[in-house]
């Protein structure tokens, strides 16, 4: 019969391999977690380093683009939503800065929502940076070609048929048909809305009898 011991021992040696694989794997995950630690607080870091990069940029497009449009943050801080609602089509457009599962990248991203749809457009944009080696002036220049892009879209709707056919108008002056929400000037008279190209031509027009 075979000694027990022998056993034991063989039982013993094998119960502390698996122990020394779990504690192995205890402390890897321990580092890992710190690890990870340690980056999300260079990711917040890098997000207090780029505030006010995407506002300054938005605001100016909404004073060239001359739409009324609040851009919101969530509350976390890492999205601005620009929602508005154009006389043809509603807009939603969502900036973020995120970073990905393991906290190694900052994720910017660029989402774009038009209803209706007749026009083709970019619906979404992502870049992608090391935490280590995000530029500013990367980022800057990575959010001015989306919001260019975005310009050059919300003009596009603007000049599409589609959208267009119930909001033209002729300027009475220089017999012009244009998108009414490219009108420079408006003049109300005898219950009718009258629009211009120009503050000239609204002038010329209020001079006739």
């Amino acid at each position: 019969m075979a000694d027990i011991s022998t056993f034991l021992k063989r039982l013993d040696e094998q119960v502390a391999q698996v122990r020394t694989r779990v504690e192995q794997k205890q402390s890897e995950i321990q580092q890992a977690y710190e690890a990870r630690s340690e980056r999300y607080k260079r990711f917040l870091r890098v997000l207090e380093d780029l505030q006010g990069v995407a506002k300054a940029r938005l605001d100016k497009l909404a004073e060239k683009c001359k739409f009324d449009a609040t851009p919101t943050e969530n509350a976390d801080g890492k999205s601005v939503l620009l929602m508005f609602q154009t006389p043809v089509a509603r807009v939603r457009l969502r900036l973020s800065a995120t970073h990905d599962d393991e906290v190694r990248n900052l994720v910017l991203g660029y989402d774009l929502e038009i209803l209706p749809i007749y026009v083709k457009y970019s619906p979404h944009a992502e870049l992608a940076i090391p935490l280590d080696k995000v530029d500013r002036a990367a980022v800057e220049n990575w959010l001015d070609d989306r919001l260019i892009e975005f310009a050059q879209t919300y003009v596009t709707i603007h000049f599409t048929d589609e959208y267009q056919k119930d909001h033209t108008v002729v300027d009475p002056v220089a017999n012009v048909r244009f998108p009414k929400v490219f009108a420079q000037s408006t003049l109300e008279k005898a219950g009718k809305t009258y629009y211009f190209i120009s503050d000239q031509t609204r002038r010329e027009f209020e001079q006739r009898k």
